[in-house]
Protein backbone atom coordinates (compact mmCIF):
# COMPACT_ATOMS: atom_id res chain seq x y z
CA UNK A 1 0.00 0.00 0.00
CA UNK A 2 2.99 2.53 0.98
CA UNK A 3 4.52 1.80 -1.99
CA UNK A 4 1.44 2.20 -4.22
CA UNK A 5 1.07 5.38 -2.96
CA UNK A 6 4.30 6.59 -3.61
CA UNK A 7 4.03 6.01 -7.12
CA UNK A 8 1.36 7.29 -6.94
CA UNK A 9 2.18 10.66 -6.33
CA UNK A 10 5.17 10.49 -8.00
CA UNK A 11 3.29 10.43 -11.42
CA UNK A 12 2.98 13.29 -14.02
CA UNK A 13 0.23 14.37 -15.69
CA UNK A 14 0.79 16.12 -19.11
CA UNK A 15 -2.11 18.06 -20.01
CA UNK A 16 -3.03 21.77 -21.25
CA UNK A 17 -4.15 25.06 -19.76
CA UNK A 18 -7.17 24.26 -21.67
CA UNK A 19 -7.83 21.07 -20.30
CA UNK A 20 -6.93 22.11 -16.57
CA UNK A 21 -9.55 24.74 -16.25
CA UNK A 22 -12.57 22.62 -18.29
CA UNK A 23 -12.08 20.02 -15.38
CA UNK A 24 -10.04 21.27 -12.98
CA UNK A 25 -11.90 19.06 -10.07
CA UNK A 26 -9.99 15.78 -11.84
CA UNK A 27 -6.85 17.46 -11.62
CA UNK A 28 -7.07 19.03 -7.89
CA UNK A 29 -3.85 17.72 -6.15
CA UNK A 30 -2.02 16.16 -8.81
CA UNK A 31 1.04 16.79 -9.88
CA UNK A 32 0.94 18.09 -13.68
CA UNK A 33 3.17 19.07 -16.88
CA UNK A 34 1.63 21.83 -19.00
CA UNK A 35 3.49 24.40 -22.05
CA UNK A 36 1.78 27.49 -20.64
CA UNK A 37 2.14 31.22 -21.83
CA UNK A 38 2.87 33.52 -18.29
CA UNK A 39 0.77 36.10 -17.79
CA UNK A 40 2.28 38.73 -15.57
CA UNK A 41 0.90 42.12 -15.34
CA UNK A 42 0.27 44.63 -12.05
CA UNK A 43 -2.20 42.65 -10.23
CA UNK A 44 -1.82 39.06 -12.15
CA UNK A 45 0.76 36.53 -12.22
CA UNK A 46 -0.70 33.47 -14.23
CA UNK A 47 -0.62 31.10 -16.84
CA UNK A 48 -2.56 30.32 -20.15
CA UNK A 49 -2.71 28.30 -23.19
CA UNK A 50 -0.06 29.50 -25.80
CA UNK A 51 -2.30 28.03 -28.84
CA UNK A 52 -5.75 29.36 -27.49
CA UNK A 53 -6.07 32.80 -25.39
CA UNK A 54 -9.80 31.96 -24.74
CA UNK A 55 -9.14 29.90 -22.22
CA UNK A 56 -9.22 30.76 -18.24
CA UNK A 57 -6.31 31.21 -16.83
CA UNK A 58 -4.09 29.47 -13.94
CA UNK A 59 -2.91 31.47 -10.99
CA UNK A 60 1.00 30.29 -10.76
CA UNK A 61 2.74 30.84 -7.53
CA UNK A 62 6.29 29.94 -6.37
CA UNK A 63 8.42 31.83 -3.46
CA UNK A 64 10.09 34.34 -5.84
CA UNK A 65 7.44 34.93 -8.17
CA UNK A 66 4.46 36.97 -7.88
CA UNK A 67 2.71 40.15 -9.45
CA UNK A 68 3.57 43.88 -8.26
CA UNK A 69 0.42 43.84 -6.55
CA UNK A 70 -2.17 41.14 -5.04
CA UNK A 71 -4.49 41.32 -2.78
CA UNK A 72 -6.44 38.29 -1.67
CA UNK A 73 -9.23 37.71 1.34
CA UNK A 74 -8.02 35.44 4.11
CA UNK A 75 -11.30 33.66 4.35
CA UNK A 76 -11.84 32.96 0.65
CA UNK A 77 -8.26 30.95 0.08
CA UNK A 78 -8.45 27.90 -0.13
CA UNK A 79 -5.87 25.88 2.06
CA UNK A 80 -5.42 22.69 0.93
CA UNK A 81 -3.44 20.19 3.58
CA UNK A 82 -0.75 19.73 1.29
CA UNK A 83 3.19 18.86 1.40
CA UNK A 84 4.77 22.16 0.23
CA UNK A 85 6.58 22.00 -3.03
CA UNK A 86 10.00 22.01 -3.63
CA UNK A 87 11.23 24.42 -6.08
CA UNK A 88 14.01 23.23 -8.64
CA UNK A 89 16.07 26.23 -9.08
CA UNK A 90 18.30 25.43 -11.92
CA UNK A 91 19.51 26.99 -14.91
CA UNK A 92 15.97 26.79 -16.85
CA UNK A 93 14.47 28.35 -13.68
CA UNK A 94 17.46 30.77 -13.99
CA UNK A 95 16.26 31.72 -17.45
CA UNK A 96 12.73 31.80 -16.74
CA UNK A 97 13.08 34.53 -14.23
CA UNK A 98 15.30 36.54 -15.81
CA UNK A 99 13.35 36.77 -18.55
CA UNK A 100 10.10 37.92 -16.53
CA UNK A 101 12.08 40.29 -14.91
CA UNK A 102 13.39 42.21 -17.91
CA UNK A 103 11.66 44.83 -18.15
CA UNK A 104 11.43 48.17 -20.24
CA UNK A 105 12.64 51.73 -19.03
CA UNK A 106 10.80 54.93 -19.08
CA UNK A 107 12.46 57.30 -21.40
CA UNK A 108 11.14 60.02 -18.95
CA UNK A 109 10.14 60.61 -14.90
CA UNK A 110 6.68 61.52 -16.19
CA UNK A 111 5.89 58.33 -17.82
CA UNK A 112 4.94 55.65 -15.28
CA UNK A 113 4.62 51.70 -15.96
CA UNK A 114 3.93 49.61 -13.10
CA UNK A 115 4.98 46.42 -15.08
CA UNK A 116 6.36 46.54 -18.46
CA UNK A 117 7.43 43.09 -19.09
CA UNK A 118 10.29 43.36 -22.47
CA UNK A 119 9.44 39.69 -22.95
CA UNK A 120 6.22 37.34 -23.26
CA UNK A 121 7.91 33.69 -21.80
CA UNK A 122 6.57 30.38 -22.55
CA UNK A 123 7.46 27.11 -20.57
CA UNK A 124 6.92 23.72 -19.74
CA UNK A 125 6.10 23.97 -16.33
CA UNK A 126 5.79 20.94 -13.55
CA UNK A 127 3.64 21.55 -10.17
CA UNK A 128 0.87 20.51 -8.02
CA UNK A 129 -2.21 21.46 -9.40
CA UNK A 130 -5.01 22.96 -6.72
CA UNK A 131 -8.71 23.42 -7.35
CA UNK A 132 -10.73 26.00 -5.09
CA UNK A 133 -14.32 24.09 -4.89
CA UNK A 134 -15.16 27.58 -2.91
CA UNK A 135 -13.40 30.89 -2.92
CA UNK A 136 -10.12 31.20 -5.02
CA UNK A 137 -6.84 31.82 -5.12
CA UNK A 138 -4.70 34.93 -6.04
CA UNK A 139 -5.59 38.54 -6.69
CA UNK A 140 -9.28 39.05 -5.12
CA UNK A 141 -9.29 35.39 -4.82
CA UNK A 142 -10.56 35.15 -8.67
CA UNK A 143 -8.98 32.45 -9.60
CA UNK A 144 -10.39 28.77 -9.52
CA UNK A 145 -6.94 27.16 -9.98
CA UNK A 146 -3.25 27.19 -9.09
CA UNK A 147 -0.26 25.86 -9.93
CA UNK A 148 2.33 25.44 -7.20
CA UNK A 149 5.96 25.35 -9.42
CA UNK A 150 8.09 22.46 -9.06
CA UNK A 151 10.27 22.96 -11.70
CA UNK A 152 10.10 24.56 -15.73
CA UNK A 153 12.36 23.14 -18.42
CA UNK A 154 12.06 24.51 -22.83
CA UNK A 155 12.10 27.77 -21.60
CA UNK A 156 11.09 30.45 -25.07
CA UNK A 157 10.58 34.05 -25.22
CA UNK A 158 9.44 36.64 -27.29
CA UNK A 159 10.44 39.84 -27.62
CA UNK A 160 7.39 42.68 -27.56
CA UNK A 161 9.71 45.40 -27.24
CA UNK A 162 8.10 46.63 -30.26
CA UNK A 163 5.02 46.66 -29.28
CA UNK A 164 5.84 49.88 -26.39
CA UNK A 165 5.91 53.63 -28.09
CA UNK A 166 9.48 54.17 -28.75
CA UNK A 167 9.35 57.64 -27.59
CA UNK A 168 8.08 56.71 -24.28
CA UNK A 169 10.32 53.11 -23.31
CA UNK A 170 13.62 52.24 -23.83
CA UNK A 171 14.79 48.64 -24.33
CA UNK A 172 17.96 49.87 -22.24
CA UNK A 173 18.10 51.73 -18.85
CA UNK A 174 17.76 55.41 -19.03
CA UNK A 175 19.78 56.85 -16.68
CA UNK A 176 18.34 60.44 -15.01
CA UNK A 177 20.67 62.94 -13.57
CA UNK A 178 20.07 62.54 -9.60
CA UNK A 179 21.23 62.22 -5.98
CA UNK A 180 20.32 59.90 -3.33
CA UNK A 181 19.30 60.85 0.05
CA UNK A 182 20.12 58.23 2.99
CA UNK A 183 20.36 58.29 7.08
CA UNK A 184 18.64 56.21 10.05
CA UNK A 185 15.72 57.26 12.54
CA UNK A 186 16.62 55.97 15.96
CA UNK A 187 14.27 56.85 19.22
CA UNK A 188 15.38 58.48 22.22
CA UNK A 189 17.76 55.62 23.94
CA UNK A 190 19.60 55.57 20.08
CA UNK A 191 17.82 52.19 19.27
CA UNK A 192 16.97 51.90 15.68
CA UNK A 193 12.89 52.35 14.50
CA UNK A 194 11.65 50.01 11.89
CA UNK A 195 9.60 50.07 9.50
CA UNK A 196 9.39 53.76 9.58
CA UNK A 197 7.57 56.02 6.83
CA UNK A 198 10.15 58.42 5.71
CA UNK A 199 9.24 60.86 2.90
CA UNK A 200 11.02 63.44 0.50
CA UNK A 201 9.07 66.03 0.03
CA UNK A 202 10.75 68.47 -3.16
CA UNK A 203 10.65 72.17 -2.08
CA UNK A 204 10.18 73.56 -5.38
CA UNK A 205 7.53 74.01 -7.80
CA UNK A 206 7.99 70.69 -9.84
CA UNK A 207 5.52 68.38 -11.63
CA UNK A 208 3.53 66.14 -9.11
CA UNK A 209 5.46 63.08 -10.06
CA UNK A 210 8.62 64.85 -8.93
CA UNK A 211 6.98 66.30 -5.81
CA UNK A 212 6.75 63.28 -2.92
CA UNK A 213 9.00 60.09 -2.79
CA UNK A 214 8.61 57.21 0.05
CA UNK A 215 10.79 54.87 1.65
CA UNK A 216 10.54 52.62 4.90
CA UNK A 217 13.67 52.34 7.26
CA UNK A 218 14.99 48.81 7.46
CA UNK A 219 16.02 46.08 10.18
CA UNK A 220 18.29 48.76 10.99
CA UNK A 221 16.42 52.05 11.55
CA UNK A 222 18.26 53.11 8.03
CA UNK A 223 16.65 54.71 4.93
CA UNK A 224 17.91 55.54 1.31
CA UNK A 225 16.12 57.78 -1.42
CA UNK A 226 18.11 56.39 -4.30
CA UNK A 227 18.31 58.59 -7.89
CA UNK A 228 16.16 61.59 -6.83
CA UNK A 229 15.44 64.93 -9.33
CA UNK A 230 18.12 67.33 -8.56
CA UNK A 231 16.80 70.05 -6.38
CA UNK A 232 16.16 70.68 -2.70
CA UNK A 233 14.03 68.37 -0.32
CA UNK A 234 12.56 68.46 3.29
CA UNK A 235 12.77 64.85 4.92
CA UNK A 236 9.99 63.80 6.77
CA UNK A 237 9.72 61.21 9.29
CA UNK A 238 6.10 59.97 10.48
CA UNK A 239 4.54 62.75 8.50
CA UNK A 240 1.11 60.94 8.94
CA UNK A 241 0.70 59.60 12.38
CA UNK A 242 0.63 60.80 15.93
CA UNK A 243 3.01 59.51 18.65
CA UNK A 244 2.70 55.45 18.88
CA UNK A 245 4.46 52.88 21.11
CA UNK A 246 5.99 51.73 17.66
CA UNK A 247 6.52 55.72 16.34
CA UNK A 248 7.61 57.09 19.45
CA UNK A 249 8.05 60.59 17.81
CA UNK A 250 6.01 63.59 16.73
CA UNK A 251 6.09 64.36 13.30
CA UNK A 252 9.73 65.77 12.05
CA UNK A 253 10.81 67.52 9.59
CA UNK A 254 14.49 68.32 8.57
CA UNK A 255 15.51 70.78 7.91
CA UNK A 256 12.99 72.25 9.94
Amino acid sequence: MIVTALLLAATINTTSACEVTRTPASFDGKRVRIRATVISGFEIFGIRDPDDAQCETIWLTYASGGPVASTSFGGSAPQPERAPVRLQKDRAFAKFQKLLSTEMYPRGRDVICMSCDRYEVTATLTGRLDYATRGGFGHLNGFKTQLVLESVSDVSAKDVASQYDANDFSATRIRFPGGSVAGSVIDRDGRPIVLAPVNATSTEDVPPYMKDFHEWTDEKGSYKFADLPPGTYRIGINVDSPPSPKLPYATTFIPK
